[in-house]
This record gives C-alpha cells, sequence and structure tokens, in this order.
C-alpha cells in the first residue's frame, strides 16, 4: 500500500516506478513487498529502476519523508525482475550509501544480487578486483559473490577461484574487506584457499576484530593452524610499506538528509549479523571521528 507519491520526482518516472516514491519505510524483518506484480513493473522498466538507485534528490531527502526510502524499494524490484543488466547500477548505488553512511545496503544489495543469480557474476567479479572503489561496496560485492556462490553450486568453483585471486593480493584491499574475503571463503567450504588465508594474517593484513583470528578461521574451515610464519599475527596494524589501505569514511554529518540507520542486527555468536554490526560500528566511529577533526581545523 502506498501513498500519492511527491509530484515533482515521479514526473521524471515512469508511473509505476514513480508509485516507489510513495512507498516510504519498510517494516523491518518482514517479506519484500512483491513490487513486480503490485507494481506492475515489467523490463521496460529497468532504466527508470536504475535512475532511481542513484538519483541525488533522493540521497538528499528529509529523513522523514517516504521518497528517502525509495531507491531501496527500486533494488528489491530490480532482484525481483533479475535485472542483470542493472548490475553495474546496483554497484554504483551501494558506492554511493557507503559515501553518505547509509548501511543499509550492505544487508540489502546481497539479497539483490543473489535473486539476479550468476548472470551478475561478471560485474561483481570486476568490482572486487578494482581497489579504487570504497571499501566497504567492495565488502557488499564479495559477499553477494558468497551468497551467490551457496546458491549456485555450479559457479561455486569460479567464486572461490576470483575470491582467493583477491586475497592472494591482499595489501591494496583494505583491512576489513580482506577479513570479509577469508570469511567468504570459509562459507564457502574452501580449503584449498587455507594458505591464502593464512597468508593475509601473517602479513598483517586482516583485520581480527571482524571475524577473529587465523587460529579461529582455521578451525571454522577445518584445517591446522600451525605456528604463524614470519611477521607476528596482529589485529588493525598501523600503515607501512605494502600494508592495505582503509582511508576514512566521510561523514554523513550536516548532509541535509537520508535515511535512519539500521537497527542492531539480532544477536548470536560470532556470525555474520554480528560481524556485520561490528564493521558497522566501526564505520560509524570513523564517521565521528572525521566530524571531530572537522570541528577543530574550524576553531
Amino acid at each position: 500500500m502506498t501513498d500519492d507519491p511527491p509530484g515533482g520526482l515521479a514526473a521524471d518516472y515512469s508511473p509505476a516506478v514513480g508509485r516507489l516514491l510513495g512507498y516510504g519505510e519498510p517494516q523491518r524483518g518482514s517479506e519484500w513487498p512483491d513490487y513486480v506484480g503490485e507494481m506492475g513493473l515489467t523490463e521496460a522498466d529497468v532504466p527508470d529502476l536504475t535512475r532511481l538507485l542513484t538519483d541525488e534528490r533522493i540521497f538528499s531527502a528529509a529523513s522523514d519523508s517516504r521518497e528517502v526510502w525509495a531507491n531501496m524499494h527500486a533494488w528489491r524490484a530490480i532482484g525481483q525482475l533479475r535485472a542483470a543488466s542493472a548490475a553495474g547500477a546496483l554497484l554504483e548505488a551501494a558506492a554511493r550509501c557507503d559515501e553518505v553512511g547509509d548501511d543499509w545496503f550492505l544487508a540489502e544489495l546481497p539479497k539483490v544480487f543473489t535473486m539476479i543469480g550468476p548472470a551478475a557474476l561478471g560485474a561483481l567479479e570486476a568490482y572486487v578486483a578494482d581497489t579504487s572503489h570504497s571499501e566497504y561496496a567492495r565488502v557488499c560485492a564479495i559477499e553477494s559473490m558468497r551468497e551467490i556462490a551457496k546458491r549456485h553450486s555450479v559457479v561455486q568453483g569460479r567464486c572461490i577461484e576470483a575470491l582467493t585471486k583477491r586475497l592472494d593480493v591482499s595489501s591494496p584491499n583494505g583491512y576489513d574487506a580482506n577479513a570479509f574475503l577469508a570469511h567468504a571463503l570459509v562459507e564457502l567450504g574452501a580449503t584449498g584457499a587455507a594458505t591464502t588465508i593464512r597468508h593475509a594474517y601473517e602479513r598483517g593484513h586482516v583485520d581480527e576484530s571482524i571475524f577473529g583470528t587465523w587460529q579461529v578461521i582455521a578451525d571454522e574451515l577445518g584445517v591446522e593452524a600451525g605456528e604463524p610464519k614470519g611477521a607476528n599475527v596482529r589485529p588493525s596494524p598501523p600503515p607501512g610499506p605494502g600494508a592495505p589501505t582503509s582511508p576514512p569514511l566521510p561523514t554523513a554529518t550536516g548532509r541535509p538528509g537520508g535515511r535512519a540507520p539500521m537497527a542492531p542486527t539480532r544477536p548470536g555468536g560470532v556470525s555474520d549479523a554480528k560481524a556485520r554490526s561490528r564493521a558497522r560500528k566501526k564505520r560509524r566511529a570513523a564517521r565521528k571521528d572525521r566530524a571531530r577533526n572537522r570541528k577543530r581545523k574550524r576553531r
């Protein structure tokens, strides 16, 4: 059920896509609406849906408005349409959400890509390999590849190979991205990647606060951890020659609008949900640090 969409924005989209502007905040934990059936969306609407994903007016909309949620409904609809042609636009939306500190994309877009399936892998593989993209947008792509591989066994080998290759050159990825790469390989049962994972930990290129130490990872993977060789394994080492770079994330402080952050994830053990919660807290702390530093500079 939707309210009438805002006239100014809706006029720039097809009638069916324009109705998404009136959908408003989704109910947390509920099933996604049948956007295709309720709105009558078809493949012909995909170009408008992709435009809506990164419409700057959505990102600057008031936080209590209905239209601020429109791009989330757009990416869900794209998933239901299994529109592989929109994979690039979905990743652009991930990067824009990451830039403004909107963390909904981390929980939602892997589900969208899983609905699209193996047809999205080409775009995801290229995105993960390109370290010019923001770290958590690439984390989103990593998690999407993992979920596609779990759902479609025919491409599991391809995904394991691509993720292992990326972790093997761990230095440019960022500490957090390397942690998610290692965990994805564990989730896929990639025992053949154990040496690559171990080397990333030994080089100090993995943030151990997200999924644990190499010993924890080895236990989950079902391999012998052994004694680390070379440099001591340590959590979040300071940057140095050859170390991965995780630049501070820009703060959303002072932004005129935007969605409210996600509610805390469900409690449990060392699970994906808890790890994502830890990662979100780190990102928010980084944004606060940036905001404080900016205030000091103004004084």
